[in-house]
């Protein structure tokens, strides 16, 4: 009987850790798919922006851009990537565009500045040399 309980033990074993591989593998899938659903929703939120701004509806653009910019913290946490100094540049057009409020604008800028230093863009580019 302890034979027959050792060879149970292994059975279970065995299909324990191959519930755990199907489970990791489903969840590796599923966060691959949310990744590349919230890039899809984001480019969209953008586009809407766009068409918003283009047609004059500048708080509809200032929404869709917020929108996005919360999209691209969430994915990337941080405000250092260039999706974010994207978002921010497209907000700061926006505010002048819009005549809104240039200080809110100017912020936006800095944001950019300050992610593309963080990243060192531009740096090694002669045209940034003074």
């Amino acid at each position: 009987t302890t034979n027959s309980h050792n060879n149970n033990m292994d059975d279970y074993q065995r299909i324990q850790n191959k519930e755990h591989r199907v489970t990791c593998e489903i969840y590796r899938s599923d966060q691959k798919h949310k990744r590349v659903s919230l890039r899809r929703k984001y480019s969209d939120t953008i586009k809407l922006g766009q068409m918003n701004l283009k047609s004059g509806k500048y708080d509809e653009a200032r929404n869709r851009y917020q929108e996005a910019l919360a999209m691209c913290m969430m994915r990337y946490g941080v405000e250092s990537s260039m999706e974010v100094a994207r978002v921010r540049e497209l907000l700061g057009d926006l505010c002048v565009q819009a005549k809104s409020d240039f200080e809110e604008a100017q912020g936006h800028y800095r944001a950019v500045l300050q992610i593309l230093e963080r990243n060192k863009i531009g740096q090694e580019d002669e045209r940034y040399e003074a």
